[in-house]
């Protein structure tokens, strides 16, 4: 979550100063304003930044997802007794298992057309609309397979209640806030 952020903050530094230089001779030779390359360069770096986020955020709701289904009430009860942070919370969420992992669900699946939408826009300037979604379609079932699918759900089975403790109070918060 951090690179992410890193990449971003370091990307509209370099795309800034890059667009400068880019667009040197045409800020001098015609009126253009000299805002349009940093704003063009920002919002491509906040798109790039975006479909990252949304990969990552993907990642971890399948994560939890595995977490949740993978946990044994009885185990968490015993987590309880022994005073681990977050237990209680999870316990909470056991009670009504289904419907945080059908939200879990719901996130993951949004998080993933989401950044199918955005390669998709990003390909789009570059390909004809049919190679865009063939290539669109192969990219994100191979980011969808390893990045969404296996990887995270393995270390959400791996580390299930470490995972479940430690998400609970946020998926609680998500469940009030959506209704």
């Amino acid at each position: 979550c951090g690179l992410v952020l890193w990449n971003i903050h370091n990307g509209i530094i370099n795309s800034s100063i890059g667009g400068f230089q880019s667009a040197g001779s045409l800020l001098t030779r015609t009126y253009f304003p000299p805002e349009c390359p940093i704003i063009a360069g920002v919002l491509t770096i906040m798109l790039q930044g975006l479909l990252e986020a949304a990969v990552l955020l993907g990642g971890l709701f399948a994560a939890i997802d595995s977490a949740l289904l993978t946990v044994s009430p009885a185990r968490v009860e015993d987590l309880v007794e022994e005073g681990r942070p977050g237990a209680k919370r999870l316990q909470r969420v056991l009670v009504n298992r289904p419907l945080y992992v059908n939200l879990v669900v719901l996130l993951r699946t949004a998080c993933e057309v989401l950044a199918t939408v955005l390669v998709f826009l990003v390909l789009d300037r570059y390909l004809s609309t049919v190679g865009t979604a063939v290539v669109t379609a192969a990219v994100m079932t191979v980011v969808s397979y390893v990045l969404i699918g296996v990887g995270p759900r393995t270390l959400g089975r791996q580390h299930a209640y470490t995972l479940g403790c430690a998400t609970a109070v946020i998926l609680q918060v998500i469940a009030i806030l959506m209704g």
